[in-house]
């Protein structure tokens, strides 16, 4: 569908009109309670929520970027970010410049978890791969052969690298999804709709939450006959994040809208992010919290026929967005899921490593390498006998005496976190690595050797999506 079709369709023009009308008043005015604090969150109205806006990314050291989470400092953060992306893509698209600075969008994103391992897989064509897609979503067209490619890598990654390098893209991670659900919602009852028009079947995704969590966060708009589907990475991610980005462009370009804080106090280059950020924080938790006289809306679940027909899925199904993510293996390419504790690291298959063990397998990589480079080195057979050249595998033999084959695992999530840094070695073929001294706060021999503040701030910023 192109651009022009998708914003002439009746019902758009109708739910532009409507949403440019209430930017600013109670209409869209909602309340939850924060996980984090345990206090409660209240906005009177979008614009009051964009004011509010909430995002503590991690510090960036190759951006020289600090800790920060006010919209103000988020934005010079993001556009030190495009600056990196379209230098590594123009003039000479240059894949090892791309790979970092994509890294670094997906750290300040909290989303490097499945995949870093991917964009360093991917080194090789990266930078012309991503300006191929940069193109075709400028092209506002969704039935672009680039864009239906069953092979489409488009996720809750790539969805913030392509928002700051494309023409007014937002970021449709599972929050901004939510709250544009939610909205479609109010407008299907104030306009007396039976059903969702299905050009506002806005698919969402779960949040991330442990699984079995007693009260996750509520993602799903879907409330009675107001039925969305199911968000899936790839064709139908990319197709949804350009007609929400679309609708929101076309809803401040409204004469209803002119006279809106978005439009009166926020410079023009500045308001669609501003308009997305709103939407950020209501979708943080779309189940109101009964306070002051308010009743709870926590949306209804659909029916199983509903869902079926429409693809939608429960929160408790883990389709997407769950702390379980998707990964491979080193050597083999195998496909396993990982999940982060405080104290351990899950890494499938009855395979839990507790820190003590990461840690003392890190520490004897320190005190045997440095910062030089390692190899995985995990034979089965080769590393208890002795024979095996030293690794990974070695380092994890000997500092917990299990079995090291799974350590193509652990380096893999390892990897993902920044804690190791893959390299390339002048001593002997193969994937290496180096300890990241730096996040690890690793000086000399003394140095104490502990995970868990990482694994602290990931579990933090994961609370925080």
């Amino acid at each position: 569908m192109k651009k022009s079709t998708y914003l002439t369709s009746p019902t758009i023009i109708q739910f532009v009109n409507w949403l440019a009308t209430n930017l600013d008043n109670g209409t869209l005015s909602h309340r939850h309670i924060n996980r984090k604090s345990g206090g409660i969150w209240n906005c009177g109205s979008l614009y009051d929520a964009y004011a509010q806006y909430h995002w503590p990314h991690p510090a960036l050291p190759h951006l020289s970027r600090p800790k920060g989470a006010s919209f103000a400092h988020n934005a010079a953060t993001l556009s030190a970010l495009r600056g990196n992306l379209q230098n590594a893509l123009h003039p000479t698209p240059d894949d090892r410049a791309a790979r970092l600075a994509v890294i670094d969008v997906m750290t300040w994103g909290g989303v490097r978890a499945g995949n870093v391992r991917w964009i360093h897989a991917n080194t090789d064509g990266l930078a012309r791969r991503i300006i191929a897609i940069r193109d075709a979503l400028n092209a506002s067209d969704t039935s672009d052969p680039l864009l239906t490619d069953p092979n489409l890598r488009f996720n809750a990654g790539m969805t913030k690298v392509y928002s700051l390098i494309c023409e007014s893209l937002i970021i449709y991670d599972s929050r901004v999804a939510a709250a544009l659900g939610w909205i479609v919602v109010k407008y299907c009852q104030a306009m007396g709709l039976q059903q969702v028009p299905k050009e506002l079947r806005f698919p969402w995704a779960p949040a991330k939450s442990t699984p079995g969590a007693s009260n996750p966060k509520q993602r799903n708009p879907s409330t009675g006959s107001f039925i969305f589907p199911a968000l899936r990475s790839g064709a139908l991610h990319a197709e949804w994040n350009l007609k929400a980005s679309w609708l929101l462009e076309a809803v401040l370009s409204s004469p209803n809208a002119q006279s809106s804080k978005f439009i009166t106090s926020i410079p023009g280059g500045e308001r669609l992010r501003a308009l997305e950020a709103a939407l950020f924080m209501i979708g943080y938790d779309l189940a109101s919290h009964p306070a002051v006289g308010i009743p709870a809306t926590a949306p209804a679940p659909a029916s199983a026929g509903q869902a079926a027909s429409l693809g939608a899925v429960s929160p408790a199904a883990g389709v997407i967005g769950t702390s379980g993510y998707d990964c491979y293996t080193l050597g083999k390419g195998t496909l396993f899921q990982y999940r982060i504790h405080p104290d351990c690291i899950d890494v499938g298959k009855g395979n839990i490593l507790p820190v003590r063990d990461i840690n003392a397998t890190l520490t004897w990589l320190w005190h045997h390498f440095s910062d030089s480079p390692f190899p995985l080195a995990n034979s089965a057979t080769e590393v208890p006998k002795g024979t095996a050249p030293i690794g990974m595998g070695t380092a994890y033999f000997q500092a917990t005496g299990k079995p090291a084959p799974h350590t193509s695992r652990l380096a893999a999530v390892l990897e993902e976190l920044d804690i190791i840094i893959p390299c390339s070695s002048a001593l002997a073929r193969g994937l290496h690595w180096t300890l990241n001294t730096q996040l690890l706060g690793l000086k000399d021999a003394s140095s104490r050797l502990d995970v868990s503040p990482i694994l602290e701030d990931f579990l933090a910023l994961e609370d925080e999506d």
